[in-house]
């Protein structure tokens, strides 16, 4: 089971490091440009979802090595209560990098969202 998702997290750390690539790299330059800005937004905003799957998931094998009852009571609170449960479990461990490195994740995928649905406000169809 826990190589199941070991290999799981693997592969979204993967995709969530090809999104961040994406979108700093072809995302900013693109919303420079007055008539490439919708797709700038909307390339922010999947980075960020994409990168937000990856933190969700990264909490919520965080909050399962705890222990199982923090798991339930973060996805009884509407799934989101994992990010903060895993906070709050490495808090108490003791295991700052590992608090900084989520706090730090879900900074990146709050301004992804907010600089993406920014940028798409920009434009003409919005």
């Amino acid at each position: 089971m826990e190589t199941i998702i070991v290999s799981i997290l693997d592969f979204f750390r993967i995709l969530a490091f090809v999104a961040l690539a994406i979108a700093v790299l072809l995302m900013i330059p693109l919303a420079l440009f007055r008539k490439t800005r919708k797709l700038s937004g909307k390339g922010f905003i999947g980075a960020a979802f994409v990168c937000g799957a990856y933190l969700w998931l990264w909490s919520s094998a965080i909050c399962y090595s705890w222990n199982i009852w923090s798991l339930v009571i973060g996805w009884f609170l509407l799934g989101f209560g994992v990010y903060p449960i895993a906070l709050l479990a490495s808090a108490i461990q003791g295991a700052w990098p590992l608090f900084v490195e989520l706090l730090i994740s879900g900074l990146i995928v709050f301004c992804f969202r907010f600089f993406g649905v920014y940028i798409y406000s920009l434009t003409e169809d919005y």
